[in-house]
């Protein structure tokens, strides 16, 4: 290193020059267009095989969104006023399992009820196993009526519906409950039953998840050991 530096050292100062002593210093032009962002942006993602394939996507995503309705021959909001298990559905929060207890996104809802709305999920609960009633902030008096506030499963409150199914799919249906052990068949309820001191043509018939017997206020009436009294026909047709 000392020695390179004695050699620089020896070099005369004659030999050296500015490089530009009169003349101004400038950038080198340049030989080709100049270009703007978007063309040169459009460039770089011609470039971009992943960019292409994911604008393809979109592209079809967006024109199966745009045509799409136009080739059915119903409207998806018709179809809530002609299929009856859809308007069951229709208003439904979304569920996700990894939600649940949370509040959010784990189909419930916060909603006050009255006593005959709370008995009537008590007897979902014991027919279907599934508890409408996830949890119970509050329970107290309003004017002589009981109320409480509660977050429910809005899929649990749907509770049983009736529908009318050949011979076929009844059967089938009675294979999937073996197979799987998960009852969907629930007995046909008897309202004529159920309705002895309680008007169930107000409150009961029609309502499928009434399957026990109640009060004049609604209440359950219990047997012996605490349980509902079921109104299940007890006998078929050809009994």
């Amino acid at each position: 290193m000392e020695k390179d530096n004695k050699t620089y050292m020896d070099i005369p100062k004659e030999k050296f020059a500015f490089a530009s002593s009169s003349e101004n210093l400038h950038d080198k032009k340049f030989e080709t267009k100049p270009m703007g962002y978007f063309k040169d942006a459009f460039n770089r993602f011609r470039k971009n095989k992943a960019s292409i394939v994911a604008s393809i996507i979109l592209l079809v995503l967006f024109l199966f969104a745009l045509i799409g309705p136009y080739c059915f021959s119903r409207s998806y909001q018709n179809l809530y006023v002609s299929d009856v298990d859809l308007q069951l559905y229709q208003y439904l929060t979304p569920k996700l399992s990894f939600m649940q207890g949370s509040g959010i996104w784990d189909g419930s809802q916060k909603e006050t009820i009255n006593q005959l709305k709370y008995y009537r999920y008590l007897g979902m609960a014991q027919e279907t196993g599934h508890d409408p009633i996830a949890k119970i902030y509050d329970e107290y008096d309003d004017n002589g009526t009981k109320m409480y506030d509660v977050r429910t499963d809005r899929y649990f409150t749907l509770g049983v519906i009736t529908k009318t199914l050949t011979e076929e799919d009844y059967k089938k249906i009675q294979e999937w409950q073996n197979e799987n052990n998960i009852q969907v068949l629930l007995p046909y309820v008897q309202y004529e039953s159920i309705q002895g001191v309680y008007q169930a043509t107000v409150l009961v018939k029609g309502d499928n998840n009434y399957w026990f017997q109640c009060d004049v206020n609604g209440k359950p009436v219990l047997d012996e050991n605490g349980n509902f009294i079921d109104g299940y026909y007890k006998r078929g047709i050809d009994d």
